[in-house]
């Protein structure tokens, strides 16, 4: 079965309703198709694009150039610590917990954002 994120499951309650946006509560200018309007427009469009990737290669080029702290593996205290909690990880859990610990073991500052569900109270 393949794994469920965020962006594959189904959108429920108000976010599944469909509803309009518009930018600066502006309608968005329609142009004909292949007209000097739209050409442009595109074009504009584009460069943005690309500004925007060349920004984010920078951004991340500097971040794995800078320096980051590596921690050690875990330390005794550590896995005694770990041994003490009182509940059984799913399998999710430790996977990331592996993961976590692995980025924390290199010299690149961690670049991880780690979300979860509480699960508790609905069944």
């Amino acid at each position: 079965m393949p794994r469920t994120t965020c962006a594959t499951r189904p959108a429920t309650g108000q976010a599944a309703r469909p509803r309009r946006h518009h930018p600066g509560g502006e309608a968005p200018t329609l142009h004909r198709l292949g007209g000097a309007d739209w050409t442009k427009t595109k074009a504009r469009a584009k460069k943005a694009v690309k500004e925007i990737a060349a920004d984010l290669i920078k951004l991340y080029s500097a971040r794995m150039a800078a320096p980051g702290h590596a921690f050690g593996s875990d330390t005794p205290w550590q896995r005694e610590l770990e041994d003490a909690f009182p509940y059984a990880e799913t399998p999710d859990q430790l996977t990331t917990i592996a993961e976590v610990k692995e980025d924390m073991e290199k010299t690149v500052p961690m670049d991880r954002l780690v979300c979860g569900d509480v699960g508790y109270g609905k069944t």
